[in-house]
């Protein structure tokens, strides 16, 4: 019997862990937002397939993210030297830089009413549900280009309510600023 000439071979597989995202902020209204954690060693990671700058030996990672006005979608993964990859983590980060706009008011913009004993308002934001507390901080009544004393609460489905201190207002015109 013949001996058949035999060839041993060695593989080795690496299952990579992978990347670990630290929280990210949204919604925001920054432009560009830093996203970072941590990772195994002898990786490299890639947001959105663009490898970021973070050194194979390094357990640590960032990316700076350029963010569009609206929902983000960033995937991520780990990749070492020989191609191996590890499974994906998403995020998703909203950018929202745009203020709520009015979408009715009483009393209605221009109107002429004999007494005024509250504004009501509702927002309505085109990119993000309305954050009623952030839109009344620094919301204000002025007439004549002074501010009117008073109080803002907020109330279901998006309204914002300002009532006077001095109830009714007395006649002028008012401008009402909300954020």
């Amino acid at each position: 019997l013949e001996s058949v000439p035999s060839a041993e071979i060695s593989v080795t597989t690496r299952t990579i862990a992978p990347p670990v995202l630290n929280q990210a902020t949204s919604p925001t209204k920054a432009g560009i937002q830093t996203l970072s954690g941590t990772k195994e060693t002898d990786s490299y990671v890639y947001v959105n397939n663009v490898k970021t700058s973070a050194a194979y030996t390094d357990t640590t990672w960032s990316y700076s993210a350029s963010l569009n006005e609206g929902t983000n979608n960033f995937t991520i993964y780990a990749k070492d030297d020989a191609g191996s990859s590890s499974s994906t983590i998403a995020a998703t980060i909203v950018r929202d830089s745009i203020a709520p706009r009015i979408l009715s008011s009483t009393p209605s913009s221009n109107a002429f009413i004999n007494a005024l004993d509250t504004v009501d308002l509702v927002l309505v934001d085109d990119t993000t549900s309305v954050d009623l507390q952030q839109s009344i901080i620094g919301a204000d009544v002025k007439t004549g280009g002074t501010s009117v004393s008073g109080t803002w609460t907020t109330g279901l489905d998006n309204h914002i309510i300002f009532t006077p201190a001095q109830s009714p207002l007395s006649g002028g015109i008012y401008t009402v600023t909300v954020h």
